[in-house]
């Protein structure tokens, strides 16, 4: 956390690297292990570990909450600039492509090696799992490679080879256009504004995560407007109903309780008090979380972005053995396996942003320069 940052923020990190987290395990459980309703009879332990491992695209919902708050406190502070639009695509542009270049030529080499090495039911699509339900070769072309970098999968390719995470980088990005481009249109500036927004109406499918974004925004926009207007004591209050709503949400987000759009709005939602919360009280950062909070803030996005084409290289590795591609039964060694994988996934990502991630702020101020804009205020971003 950067000197003089608030409390919260140091929070704010730490639940970005427990839901990278959340994502990485769900992929590494779902990919490795057999499904629930094929294990047979099992112990407590493991049940729990099945549930506890379910909770991927809830944390999806956590990054779009804080993706929300942190991209409106960067407009906000640059809406006005003569050059806004130059000035904050080079910002974004640079934070995402730094990692995703690299991430796809990875992504895409190991996917290869996999399915030409290894070959098996993972990357046939035929292993069962939710994750790769299809053939992984026939999302290898150069055309769905170019459409990744554009951010159009799932509006116009699908996502490159095994990694289906990259869902939600396209919607990351088209919120990033649509939300100033909607500060724009409200001040009657419009600039491209329509344009951009023409994004949501030719892709609805957007919409519900775009809604969930903005809950961050507007914890943002409380913060501004009622900082030090309310008390700690009213904010504590509000943290333990909000985190008790979060618990609830999730739980029933599980078990499948609401349609997905609706647990996707209550989880968000619930998030997004206690987010507000943290802000009032704004507590001081626990030394022990301070690695935690370090990856949250410099590893997080490329750990989520890297991890999958890895899970599934490892996945096939481990299952090439004597259960002919099958995945693996609740036991000893499939736990040792469970753990091996996701902690060599979380190394994977912490060296892949040291070589990427890390070098965003060189990155930016070159493409600055060449361009000939100003450089920015530094500012904290998601």
């Amino acid at each position: 956390m950067k000197a003089g940052a608030r409390g919260a923020f140091f929070y704010f990190d730490c639940f970005r690297l427990v839901a990278a987290l959340a994502v990485v395990i769900e992929h590494v459980r779902d990919l490795l292990l057999r499904k629930y309703a094929d294990v047979g009879s099992i112990g407590l332990l493991w049940k729990a570990l099945y549930f506890g491992t379910g909770f991927g695209h809830a944390a999806v919902i956590v990054f779009f909450v804080l993706s929300g708050f942190w991209i409106s406190k960067t407009v906000d502070r640059r809406i006005d600039g003569p050059r806004f639009w130059a000035d904050y695509l080079v910002d974004r542009l640079s934070r995402l492509l730094i990692v995703l270049v690299p991430a796809l030529l990875l992504g895409a080499a190991f996917d290869w090696t996999g399915v030409h090495a290894l070959g098996g039911s993972i990357y046939a699509g035929t292993s069962g799992s939710l994750t790769i339900q299809y053939p992984v070769a026939e999302r290898l072309g150069l055309v769905v490679l170019l459409g990744n970098l554009a951010f159009v999968q799932t509006l116009l390719v699908e996502t490159l080879g095994s990694n289906g995470a990259l869902w939600s980088l396209t919607n990351e990005f088209w919120y990033y256009i649509c939300y100033p481009a909607l500060v724009l249109l409200l001040a009657r500036r419009l600039s491209g504004s329509l344009l951009a927004l023409a994004v949501l109406a030719l892709f609805p499918h957007l919409l519900p995560g775009f809604a969930v974004w903005l809950m961050g925004s507007a914890v943002y926009h409380a913060d501004r407007r009622w900082r030090g207007r309310v008390s700690r004591r009213a904010g504590a209050a509000v943290l333990v109903v909000a985190t008790l709503l979060l618990a609830a949400n999730l739980g029933a987000a599980r078990v499948q309780y609401f349609g997905s759009v609706t647990s996707d709005l209550l989880v968000g939602a619930a998030f997004a008090g206690l987010c507000w919360a943290l802000l009032v009280i704004d507590p001081k950062p626990v030394r022990a979380l301070g690695p935690v909070s370090r990856y949250g803030a410099n590893a997080s996005y490329s750990l989520y972005v890297t991890h999958l084409p890895l899970v599934v290289l490892l996945a096939a590795w481990l299952m090439r053995g004597p259960g002919h591609g099958e995945r693996l039964l609740p036991g000893g060694m499939a736990l040792l396996a469970f753990a091996a994988v996701v902690l060599g996934a979380v190394a994977w990502g912490w060296l892949f942003a040291a070589m990427t991630e890390a070098r965003t702020p060189l990155l930016r101020d070159r493409v600055k320069a060449l361009l000939g804009l100003r450089k920015p205020e530094a500012v904290s971003i998601a």
